[in-house]
């Protein structure tokens, strides 16, 4: 009786989820760049000198490297068998079991949207908020600085996020290809600021830095790099403060992936998402690389270091009214207002366009969990005008406005110093879904060639136990203890980064028990492959 209902029901919500494969491979690989974001590297590059003294930031960028080219291709291999809207939801699902599929991906999804509250908030503090000081800077104008001083404060970062959330909605609501107009020209600010950064330092050289510096900062470029070591910090390469400072590379790396959550609306699947996901990784690193070794090279490794300590933590030896983020740091390199505004515009590009990536994305997991019976099937409709899930939509927004405030006027996103494990923890899972899938998926196994098969089990397998390393250093007291500022791990922390994949999990078998009363089971349900 149970299997008549549920053939009455259908398997899935529709016989075709109605979504377009309308992107391309440019579409792809841009959408992967923007969501690592090149530009972060600006105030990477900062946040791990102070957080991880020893860190040698271009050598992370290396050592990292052959890890993310291995998932990359892990990623690519699994899209290529099931490329559909939700990426690993739907590998996982299929390979393991739905319940452990579900749990990781929603885990996924909640570490994804709790970044919206501290990242919308840099479109003030490092975006806007810099160029008016380079602004001050370059032209002498003191009201650019003052008006920068009025853009701080929980006010000012939650009006940030909404003006943030709000420019984002819409370009959701309008239909992925209006979406994708959107980030493209993100992208496009996002490569300028990038761009007109790295024209300045291949035509700036150490000694120009340290007099431009010397004569307009009002501090001496040496006398940093000695307050630094007065002040018991360690200017050298370390092994341990690279391992641990590899994090911040690891997560900039993180996103090579978001192309596969949209894969049910990219068309030629195999040749467009080996450029976007493979393509991607390594035009990051390159650029990832670049920022990094030429920001040593033309400003000095120790005074960057240095800069970033002092500031990093309130000392008086260091006045200057940012941080020792590379897009404020260029005007002593390059004067020109122009470049003083054009750098930090890559930040702005980046929060808007990143960000957007990030929720597109889970309102295509949310779509996928619906339209495979796990959420109502509400969540699941489009649009007819926009083509647009808009009850997916509105369910990410107001989530992601939950996170825009708590990160506002509370400390609780502190949690965020845990997710990093978390995200890597969910790839393990993705790489042991690849290594099983010859072994639990038979019937797939054998569409595809015997080498196909073996790369499967051999990157799944390297996959699995590196992104375990990862998580593992990002869990890690050395690592958590450098992260929250010396504080006393937080256990409530620890618990919420397990309750995440508990709750996910739950849901599951909530909804699996509800749907077994109406004929459905999903376990069984779930081991087809949605349709296109």
């Amino acid at each position: 009786m149970a299997e008549t209902q549920q053939e009455k029901a259908g398997v899935f919500v529709r016989e075709a989820t109605g979504l377009v494969r309308q992107l391309g491979a440019k579409d792809a690989v841009m959408y992967n760049l923007l969501n690592m974001g090149i530009p972060w590297t600006f105030l990477y590059i900062s946040f791990a000198a102070i957080l991880f003294p020893g860190v040698n930031l271009p050598l992370t960028v290396v050592l990292g490297f052959p890890l993310i080219l291995v998932t990359a291709f892990t990623y690519y291999l699994l899209n290529s068998m099931m490329p559909r809207t939700g990426g690993d939801f739907v590998w996982v699902g299929r390979i393991i079991h739905p319940s452990i599929g579900f749990m990781n991906n929603f885990a996924l999804a909640i570490f994804f949207i709790s970044f919206v509250g501290p990242v919308s908030a840099w479109l003030f503090s490092y975006g806007v908020g810099t160029m008016l000081l380079n602004l001050s800077a370059t032209t002498g104008d003191a009201n650019y600085a003052a008006i920068a001083g009025q853009l701080s404060g929980p006010v000012p970062t939650m009006v940030a996020g909404i003006i943030v959330l709000a420019i984002i909605t819409m370009s959701l609501v309008a239909g992925l290809r209006w979406t994708f107009r959107f980030q493209w020209a993100m992208f496009g600010l996002a490569m300028l600021g990038v761009l007109t950064f790295l024209g300045v330092m291949a035509t700036t050289n150490n000694a120009t830095f340290v007099s431009n510096f010397n004569a307009n900062s009002g501090l001496n470029y040496n006398s940093v790099i000695s307050a630094a070591q007065n002040g018991g910090y360690s200017l050298g390469y370390t092994l341990t403060g690279t391992l641990l400072g590899s994090v911040f590379s690891f997560l900039n790396y993180y996103g090579f992936n978001f192309s596969t959550f949209v894969g049910g609306e990219v068309r030629n699947s195999n040749r467009s998402q080996l450029y976007g996901i493979v393509g991607s990784t390594i035009i990051f690193a390159v650029l990832m690389f670049l920022v990094f070794e030429s920001s040593y090279v033309v400003m000095g490794q120790p005074f960057l270091h240095a800069a970033s300590f002092l500031s990093g933590n309130g000392n008086s030896a260091w006045t200057l009214p940012s941080g020792a983020v590379l897009q404020y740091l260029v005007i002593f390199a390059n004067s020109n207002p122009i470049v003083g505004v054009l750098v930090p515009l890559a930040i702005i590009g980046s929060v808007l366009g990143s960000l957007t990536t990030i929720m597109l994305a889970v309102v295509r997991q949310s779509f996928a969990w619906s339209f495979d019976r796990v959420l109502p099937t509400k969540f699941a409709d489009l649009d007819s005008r926009f083509h647009s899930p808009i009850f997916g939509i509105g369910l990410v927004v107001v989530v992601s406005l939950v996170f825009v405030v708590l990160n506002a006027f509370t400390t609780v996103l502190t949690y965020l110093s845990y997710a990093a494990s978390g995200l890597w923890a969910t790839t393990a899972i993705v790489g042991l879904a690849a290594a099983l899938l010859p072994y639990r998926r038979r019937d797939l196994a054998g569409l595809v060639s015997r080498n196909k098969r073996v790369a499967l089990v051999v990157l799944g397998v390297v996959t699995f136990l590196g992104s375990l390393a990862v998580a593992a250093i990002a869990l890690s007291p050395a690592y958590l203890l450098a992260t929250t500022g010396g504080s006393a791990i937080s256990p409530l922390n620890v618990a919420g980064l397990f309750l995440t994949f508990i709750v996910g999990f739950l849901i599951y078998v909530i909804s699996s028990a509800l749907r077994k009363r109406n004929g459905i089971d999903l376990a069984l349900s779930m081991r087809e492959i949605p349709p296109e």
